[in-house]
């Protein structure tokens, strides 16, 4: 949940979620059995043929909680560092629920299973003091890469309160605490009264350590495509993440349409790409607060959200590495802004998916920069699109100074030719690009990159 705040919100201790490990052998993946996937089928999106791994169908008789092996609970007020209004709850009559809770019947509580195939949360106004739930997997489940999706059909989002969520957080976050253990909103909605997509749409955001409470900017903005009249609150619309090893990419029912990608290209120069370990699950409704607005004619009572399924997948086959060929090289002089780049069409051989690009330098005082032309981010290459995008190595180099006088070797041991002060020397060096494929589960380093091409470079 995207906070413009610090993250104290998070108040007491958050369990956490969903736990599958992706386990690569020789190439293939070694895929174990996961309770309560009996039945989902194989997954098939960008070229790429998913496995599901955990799956959460919901199809309990009526009026039980979630599975107690899966799901536990965030508990109690205080605002949770959004002055938000809402006690949390786990289903009625469960020890430990603060005071007030329902007590009575499952159904009449904030969280239980209606028999119908759909996980309830309801947010409740009891005599001006609103309960609701917040569910987590704390502890219990986690996640580490492949498509994250949720089939949820939202309360009533067309007015200001409440505050539905769908998102990730890091399972470290009890030892180095928030943003340090890294956020993924996968579906949240604010009221638009507080700059939110109301019942239009959603938003995605990602939190870093120095991308605190706006998250990584832009964040992921989705509206519904006018021409089909669809609402979040009035049928079931499947939020997803397909993570890989440096990019998130986000979608709302169809997974071949991505509205957001993230990558680590993204981040400040003193930020750390956090998505490379392990993530729980918490699902909510808050109420009111920074981000839910205040009250307004139209809040129902009691607000209710139904979630479908939620499944993870985990990558059957690793898909074939981008080609690089062979881009032209690059002769510069150091800090000259023309001639200093190489563009080149990557050829990918699998269905519409996304690749991201990545560059270093051996010059010394000089960095290299990726740029495509994909309209959504400007670090990956989309294969699906026609024209084929393009990926643009360039090098920026630094002007050397004046040239300094020999002093015979005397004092350092050198063999006494004048040298030139900072800047990049001329020479010869290398610009090495590195593709990252939608399947890379590693943990994102150079060295485990799916393809590479070398550039040679020139600096006169």
């Amino acid at each position: 949940m995207a906070n413009d705040a610090d993250r104290s919100r998070l108040g007491p201790p958050i369990s956490f979620f969903l736990v599958v490990v992706i386990a690569l052998m020789a190439g293939a993946l070694r895929v174990d059995a996961q309770t309560g996937c009996a039945g989902v089928a194989l997954d098939a999106e960008s070229g790429i043929t998913w496995v599901p791994k955990f799956c959460q169908e919901f199809n309990d008789p009526a009026s039980r909680p979630p599975d107690p092996a899966v799901w536990t609970y965030d508990l109690g007020g205080g605002g949770w560092g959004n002055r938000e209004l809402e006690t949390y709850c786990g289903p009625a009559g469960s020890p430990g629920n603060p005071v007030g809770c329902p007590s009575e019947a499952l159904t009449s509580g904030t969280v239980y299973i209606d028999g119908r195939g759909h996980l309830v949360l309801r947010a409740i106004d009891v005599g001006g003091t609103w309960y609701s739930a917040r569910l987590k997997t704390l502890g219990l489940q986690s996640f580490q890469y492949g498509p994250i999706e949720a089939s949820m059909e939202l309360h009533d989002t067309s007015g200001p309160r409440l505050w539905p969520s769908n998102w990730l957080l890091g399972i470290n976050i009890g030892t180095v605490g928030w943003p340090n253990c890294r956020e993924a909103d996968i579906m949240e909605v604010w009221p638009q009264s507080t700059r939110g997509r109301g019942m239009t749409g959603n938003r995605a955001t990602l939190h870093t350590q120095r991308a605190r409470g706006p998250g990584l900017q832009p964040n992921g903005r989705f509206t519904f495509p006018p021409a089909k009249a669809q609402a979040n609150n009035t049928a079931f619309h499947t939020y997803g993440l397909i993570w890989s090893a440096n990019m998130q990419q986000y979608y709302v029912d169809d997974p071949f349409h991505r509205y957001y990608i993230a990558t680590r290209s993204d981040l400040a120069s003193d930020d750390v790409w956090p998505f490379k370990g392990s993530f729980f699950l918490l699902t909510n409704i808050a109420v009111g607060g920074n981000l839910g607005g205040t009250a307004g004619p139209s809040i129902p009572n009691p607000a209710i959200m139904l979630t479908d399924y939620v499944r993870q997948y985990a990558v059957l086959q690793p898909v074939h590495a981008a080609l690089l060929g062979t881009p032209a090289p690059i002769t510069v002089a150091a800090a000259a802004a023309t001639g200093n780049t190489s563009t080149f069409t990557p050829k990918l051989a699998f269905g519409p998916g996304f690749v991201y690009f990545s560059c270093i330098t051996t010059a010394p005082q000089a960095r290299c920069a990726i740029s495509t032309t994909d309209p959504i981010n400007a670090s990956v290459v989309s294969s699906a699109a026609s024209p084929a995008e393009t990926v643009t190595a360039t090098i920026f180099t630094t002007a050397n100074g004046a040239k300094q006088a020999s002093d015979g070797g005397a004092k350092n041991g050198t063999t006494g030719a004048a040298s030139l002060i900072g800047g990049t020397p001329p020479g010869s060096y290398t610009v090495t690009v590195y593709a990252f494929t939608e399947s890379n589960t590693s943990d994102g380093a150079n060295a485990k990159a799916d393809a590479s091409a070398a550039i040679p470079l020139t600096v006169n």
